[in-house]
C-alpha cells in the first residue's frame, strides 16, 4: 500500500507540473500577442499623433522606444510605394500578407501588422531590437513620420512605451517600475498583464484612448514587511524619465513565499506598489484609491476606527442615507464601507472584493470623470 501510495502522489504530481506547463504555455502565447497588438497601437497612435502636426511640426524631431515581445529578433519596416524588396526571406513574407508592412523574425512565431502614417529612406529598415524594445527617430512630415533607427549613442531608454495612446496633456500616464527582478522579461511580461487588466475593466475599457502605460527602467528597491513598502522619492526619481500621472511599482515574489508570508499591496497619494504574488486584480483595487480617491467598501472597523475614518472625503461611503448618489441609476444603499456605521453603493465591486469583475456604476462614473471621458 506504501509503494502504491508513493506512486499515486508521483502520478497526481507529474498531472499538476503537465497542466502547470501548459496553462503556463497557454498565457505566455497569449502574452506574446497581447504585447505585439499594443506594439502596434502605440507605433500608430504616435506616428499619426506627431507626424500629421497633433503635437509636432514638420521637420521637428521625437525619438521614442517601444516595448514589444522579447523573443522578437529582428523588426524590418517596409514602404510599400518604394523600390522592391531583395531580401530572399522577406520578400516571400510579404508575398504571403501583402497587405501588411511590419514584419517580425522568427516569422513562424509572430504575424506581421499593418501601421499607417510612416514612410522610409531606407527600405526596407531592419531593426534588431534590444532586451525587447525598438527605439526610433521619427521625423514630423505633415502627413506622417519618416522613419530612422536612433543610433548607438543617442538610444537612452529610461522610458519605454508599452502602450501610446496620445500626448500626455491629454492622457492618463501611468508607469510600471520593478523591484526585487531577476528576470526583466518576466518583468515586462508581469507589465503586460496588468495593462490587460485594466484594458478589459470598465471603465478603462471605454476610454482606451485616454490611457498611456510606460516602463520606466530602474530598480526602486521596495521593502517587504506585513505590507509593501517603496520609498516615495526615490520611486519618482526613477518614474521622472517618463509622464506619469500614477506609478505602478511591481515587486516581485515567489508564491510559495507568500502563502508561507502574505504581504499585502497598497498605495498612497499617486504610488501603488504591488505584490505580484497577489490577486491580479489587486493593481485595479489600489488604483480605485490612487487615482479614483475611493474608499475600501469593505469592513475593517479595527483599522478605520483608529484612523478616524471620515467618509465625506470619499465618494463611495455615506451615511444611512446614501444622499451622495440618490437617485441615480444601478446603484443601491448597502450596509459596509470601511466601517460597519456606514454604507456603499453596491453589493459588491472591486473596491470590496477581489473576486468582483467591476468597480460598480458609481465608482466607473467617478474615474472616468477623473480621466476626462463620459460614463
Amino acid at each position: 500500500m506504501a509503494a502504491f501510495d508513493y506512486f499515486l502522489i508521483a502520478f497526481v504530481l507529474i498531472i499538476i507540473l503537465i497542466g502547470g506547463y501548459s496553462l503556463f504555455s497557454s498565457f505566455s502565447s497569449s502574452s506574446k500577442k497581447t504585447q505585439l497588438a499594443s506594439f502596434g497601437v502605440s507605433l500608430e497612435n504616435s506616428f499619426k499623433e506627431y507626424g500629421t502636426g497633433l503635437t509636432g511640426t514638420p521637420g521637428s524631431v521625437k525619438e521614442m522606444t517601444y516595448s514589444l515581445p522579447e523573443e522578437i529578433s529582428k523588426v524590418c519596416f517596409i514602404d510599400n510605394s518604394k523600390a522592391s524588396i531583395t531580401d530572399q526571406e522577406l520578400k516571400q513574407e510579404m508575398d504571403l500578407y501583402p497587405e501588411k508592412n511590419i514584419f517580425f523574425y522568427p516569422s513562424t512565431t509572430f504575424d506581421p501588422l499593418f501601421v499607417d502614417f510612416f514612410n522610409l529612406d531606407e527600405n526596407p529598415l531592419c531593426i534588431f531590437p534590444h532586451q525587447g524594445t525598438v527605439s526610433l527617430r521619427l521625423k514630423s512630415t505633415g502627413s506622417g513620420v519618416k522613419l530612422n533607427p536612433q543610433s548607438d549613442t543617442d538610444q537612452e531608454k529610461g522610458c519605454i512605451s508599452v502602450r501610446y495612446a496620445k500626448e500626455s496633456s491629454s492622457a492618463i500616464d501611468i508607469v510600471f517600475l520593478s523591484s526585487q527582478y531577476n528576470d526583466l522579461a518576466l518583468f515586462r511580461e508581469d507589465v503586460d498583464r496588468y495593462v490587460q487588466k485594466f484594458l478589459n475593466l470598465e471603465p478603462f475599457t471605454s476610454h482606451k484612448d485616454l490611457l498611456n502605460f510606460f516602463i520606466a527602467e530602474g530598480d526602486a528597491k521596495c521593502t517587504i514587511g506585513e505590507w509593501v513598502t517603496c520609498d516615495a522619492f526615490d520611486v519618482d526619481k526613477i518614474a521622472a524619465q517618463c509622464p506619469h500621472d500614477v506609478s505602478v511599482v511591481l515587486v516581485s515574489r515567489d508564491a510559495i513565499n507568500n502563502v508561507l508570508h502574505p504581504v499585502r499591496s497598497s498605495s498612497i497619494h499617486n504610488l501603488i506598489s504591488v505584490n505580484t504574488a497577489d490577486n491580479p486584480a489587486v493593481v485595479i483595487h489600489e488604483f480605485g484609491h490612487a487615482f479614483g480617491g475611493l474608499a475600501d467598501e469593505y469592513v475593517d472597523d479595527e483599522f478605520y476606527g483608529k484612523i478616524r475614518f471620515d467618509s465625506s472625503k470619499y465618494p463611495n461611503c455615506d451615511q444611512t442615507d446614501c444622499l451622495k448618489w440618490k437617485g441615480k441609476k444601478d446603484v443601491g444603499c448597502y450596509e459596509g464601507c470601511s466601517l460597519s456605521s456606514l454604507f456603499r453603493p453596491t453589493e459588491d465591486s472591486i473596491m470590496r472584493s477581489l473576486s468582483s469583475n467591476t468597480y460598480g456604476p458609481l465608482n466607473q462614473e467617478v474615474i472616468a470623470s477623473k480621466m476626462g471621458g463620459d460614463q
